[in-house]
């Protein structure tokens, strides 16, 4: 590659990373064009001067040359130079442009295929497979996409990134150039090479986990099978562990393509077991196998610890798939508590979830090799099945779920729902043990369940909507939508397409593409948010709604505060703080999310003068860990939110590019009322909830407070089905009369403060706002909400929490455990001691004159007790809140020589109270037995 570059008189490239942003930072400011000047032959370049706006300095760079030795090693892999040779002697005909790749989890079809296609082995040209451009690979998930390259680059020797052997892009990273032999990529974006017309750019496509036959990987198939004849230089690689072969073949055609196998090269193998009868769950039924799916793949895991600990089984990781991130969190959570109960694997096992939209640092430590000497569980949706390998697992814990999407075209909804897993992707699961030693899987369904999946998945195209694809078809100018595909989507599903695209006005009548229906595809938004920004922009909230779009759409709400199970009580109760005083002040979803937004553009500066100056960058890293801010999430949130206003003003003179505005929130409001589904919230109770769920068909749900005038208006204007423009007039006479100047005071009040100045000022409001409330020494009734053995805990009847040690349950006896007097519901007298600022909450006591045995007893009334001790004379027995009664001899119904006759240590009784007596501040309570209610 470099001594192809060299050919044209052009140098390696030799910025790091950081040096590289700051030079195209440069280069994006420069007053004047930033280009190649070519010179006439024979020119003296040394007379020519700088113009006036300068010139770009290029210091001496010294290069230090560090070499990296490579760590791949052929023989563990059944991609082998004698297949690599196949595949050349097969592609080297200009009329085969295709290979159909078969190979085993751990035949190295993702890893070592791509090596050899960039070092190809003896009996192939070195640069047979990057003569004509660079190598792509495509990958179904993003954490594929960045893991492989990483993994490659260890195998290459090599650093990941721009200007090395291997790139990797996707939406929002983009660390390759043209520099790079081979890049992994997304196959969206792939598909977006093929819009630009970049196909001419490339050498080789590899198409990996060909066999999940999503939307994009069929769209792939069906562009690169009618562009294949526009570029015979170009090859295409179809790779998969499962896939149906013959399928494929006769896609292509035997005189394009043929397939290629390669070897299971496994350095252990696994062992399938299969769920005996008396064991196997209800995949008949999906509503009931929900309920047990968890429990059963926790129950299955602990065994599994328990055999390695014992030393009856090999130590090894457990890798236990489940259907989505819900499921994955209880599972985590049951385990990481039942491991903490057993002193067996207390501190032995560590627990982690794996999904896609993990944050990145946990995703990191999970999918690289632990030196803790721990077991590792990891619990993962179908992100770990393939390309991911998640190091050290020997164990796989095989439930054969996913999580679904199935579009229903006579509802127009997209369900999500537990789905049975196909015969293919249960191999690749399969395959993902026995890594580091022989391994075993353990399958929660029979092998006669087994034998009734599907052998293959059904084709994402034939369960979804076809609007997207029949927009991004359109705008690629294919016009024959029925035809062409590998599996054709359904056909009442595309006519339904097509005519909803024409009565929105995506498509005309002779289904060419519209300017409206362009824009739906380069904002790649549904035509309801397209429209929501459509909306904005001519409405002058733009910014705003822009700002609200990434968060609304990308389901980004749900982590943008962040918190952890592992924090201690302390961390976790300042964690809540922060994430209250972030959202106080404020009326919804609407100004929570601009709010914070806004304080992470422009964190305030708080450091002293006699500190060095922080940047902009570390100001905005270091407000995100103090009020504990996703700075992951938001980043994400800016990059998508500067796209959708470069996308609006690429067209116009004048930039959308300003500061949030909170006087146009309500107008914002009104828009986005207009055109999705939101919550409504009151004006007055609003508190964050990261958890709402999404209403059927959108993920555009979240609370919104919406004055009544305004809900008026667009409930008329949605019910009447008038046009935008009328819309417009409604609130042109609504913002007259607005009292919005208000809302940026009101809902930034006191975020100049750091963190623990805020809450020191919380904590003393609270305090305040709790003695004029709850005064020192008020007695009030309390309902018990939870008894444990320390303490009670309760609610007044403001619904504030209260806590009682057990050692204020009774001042006159000693009382170990508040479980056996006190009983959950019950409502008792308690006073107030203590406030208690840190968590909120107030102290009481029970110990108090209305609760003494005299007052709360009364002469006649039945109460159940249980027997503690034996006298010559009597039983003593436990009544609540610790005091204890005496049941005489004679006073037992019947005569008895010794009380043990008739009832045993820890009998439950009734008794009716005889007497109520003090004397020198003793109470003595005489009972009589009325009967035996549960024998110890």
């Amino acid at each position: 590659m470099y001594e192809k570059i060299k050919e044209y008189g052009q140098s390696r490239p030799e910025y790091c990373e950081e040096c590289r942003k700051a030079l195209l930072l440069e280069k994006m400011t420069m007053g004047a064009a930033y280009f190649s000047v070519k010179t006439l032959p024979g020119e003296d370049l040394s007379i020519a001067l700088p113009g006036e706006l300068g010139m770009v300095y290029h210091p001496q760079r010294p290069h230090t040359k560090v070499e990296k030795p490579s760590t791949f090693d052929e023989t563990q892999f059944g991609a082998t130079p004698d297949k690599i040779v196949e595949i050349y002697q097969w592609l080297k005909d200009k009329n085969h442009q295709v290979a159909i790749i078969i190979g085993e989890t751990g035949s190295g079809k993702s890893t070592a295929l791509p090596y050899w296609l960039i070092f190809p082995p003896k009996g192939v040209p070195a640069d047979f497979f990057i003569r004509d451009g660079q190598i792509l690979i495509t990958q179904p998930r993003i954490v594929a996409t960045t893991s492989i390259a990483e993994y490659m680059g260890v195998l290459l020797g090599s650093t990941v990134g721009k200007g090395f052997d291997i790139g990797y892009r996707y939406s929002k990273d983009r660390n390759t150039d043209r520099f790079n032999a081979a890049f992994l990529a997304t196959d969206g974006s792939l598909i977006n090479m093929i819009m630009k017309g970049q196909l001419s750019d490339l050498s080789v496509v590899m198409i990996d986990e060909a066999h999940e036959r999503s939307e994009n990987i069929d769209i792939i198939l069906r562009l690169l099978k009618d562009q294949l004849p526009l570029y015979p230089h170009l090859k295409v690689l179809i790779v998969s562990a499962t896939i149906n072969k013959n399928l494929f073949l006769n896609y292509f055609g035997c005189d394009t393509a043929k397939i290629i196998e390669f070897e299971a090269k496994r350095k252990f193998e696994y062992k399938v077991n299969f769920a005996p009868e008396s064991e196997k769950l209800p995949y008949d039924n999906p509503p009931h196998l929900r309920n047990l799916i968890v429990s059963a793949m926790t129950k299955k895991v602990m065994w599994l610890l328990n055999e390695q600990l014992s030393g009856r089984k090999v130590k090894g990781n457990i890798l236990a798939f489940l259907q989505g991130v819900k499921p994955i969190e209880e599972a985590v959570s049951g385990l990481k508590k039942a491991i903490g109960q057993s002193d067996n694997l207390r501190d032995k096992v560590e627990v982690y979830p794996l999904y896609s939209d993990l944050d990145k640092g946990v995703k990191d430590v999970v999918l690289r090799d632990s030196n803790s000497g721990k077991i590792r569980v990891i619990v993962s949706t179908n992100v770990a099945e393939a390309s991911v390998t998640v190091s050290g697992v020997v164990y796989v814990v095989e439930t054969g779920v996913e999580n679904q999407a199935n579009w229903r075209s006579e509802t127009l909804e997209t369900k999500v729902g537990l789905t049975l897993i196909s015969q293919a992707n249960a191999k690749q699961r399969w395959g993902r043990s026995g890594r580091t030693a022989p391994g075993d899987v353990y399958c929660l369904y029979s092998e006669e369940q087994f034998k009734s999946m599907l052998p293959f998945p059904i084709p994402a195209i034939q369960r979804s909507s076809m609007e997207e694809i029949v927009l991004l078809l359109k705008r690629l100018g294919v016009d024959d939508l029925g035809e062409g595909w590998i599996e054709k989507p359904k056909e009442a599903e595309l006519s339904r397409s097509l005519t909803s695209l024409k009565a929105s006005k995506a498509i005309d009548e002779d289904e060419m593409l519209t300017e409206y229906g362009s824009m739906l595809r380069e904002f790649a938004y549904t035509s309801k948010l397209t429209d929501l920004i459509i909306l904005s922009d001519r409405f002058g909230c733009a910014v705003e709604v822009a700002t609200l779009l990434p968060v609304i759409k990308n389901g980004g709400h749900k982590y943008l505060l962040t918190s952890n199970d592992d924090w201690d009580k302390k961390e976790a109760q300042k964690a809540k703080i922060a994430h209250q005083l972030l959202w106080k002040n404020c009326k919804d979803d609407v100004e929570f999310i601009l709010k914070l937004y806004q304080l992470w553009i422009s964190p305030p500066e708080r450091q002293k003068k006699s500190v060095k100056k922080q940047s902009l960058a570390e100001r905005r890293e270091i407000w995100c860990a103090e009020y504990y801010v996703n700075m992951q999430v938001i980043e994400e949130v800016d990059t998508e939110r500067n796209q959708i206003l470069r996308l609006l003003n690429t067209h116009k003179k004048d930039s959308n590019f300003r500061e949030i505005d909170f006087r146009l929130l309500n107008r914002a409001r009104m828009i986005l009322a207009y055109c999705i589904p939101y919550k409504e919230v009151a004006e007055s109770g609003y508190s964050y909830n990261p958890k709402i769920s999404a209403d059927s068909g959108t993920s555009a749900t979240y609370q919104m407070f919406l004055p009544a005038e305004r809900k008026k208006a667009v409930a008329k204007s949605v019910a009447d089905n008038l046009s935008s423009l009328a819309l417009a007039r409604e609130l042109i006479g609504l913002d007259a009369n607005d009292d919005a100047d208000e809302a940026c005071a009101r809902v930034f009040e006191g975020m100049d403060l750091t963190l623990e100045e805020a809450i020191a000022l919380v904590e003393e409001d609270w305090e305040r706002s709790m003695a004029k409330t709850y005064p020192l020494g008020r007695v009030l009734e309390v309902k018990v909400k939870s008894v444990i053995s320390g303490g009670v805990f309760a609610n007044t009847p403001e619904n504030m929490n209260v806590y009682i040690h057990v050692s204020e349950i009774n001042k006159s006896s000693f009382i170990k455990d508040a479980t056996q007097v006190i009983r959950h519901g019950e409502s008792i007298k308690a006073k107030v001691i203590e406030f208690d600022k840190e968590r909120q909450s107030i102290r009481m006591s029970l110990a108090i004159p209305e609760n003494s045995p005299i007052n709360r007893y009364k002469v006649g009334q039945l109460l159940e007790a249980r027997v503690v001790n034996f006298a010559a004379f009597g039983t003593f027995v436990s009544l609540d809140l610790g005091y204890q009664g005496l049941i005489h001899i004679s006073k037992m119904g019947t005569w008895v020589n010794k009380p043990s006759d008739i009832l045993s240590i820890g009998d439950l009784v009734r008794v009716e109270v005889l007497s109520v007596t003090e004397e020198k501040g003793v109470s003595k309570i005489g009972l009589k037995l009325k009967e035996v209610l549960k024998k110890a």
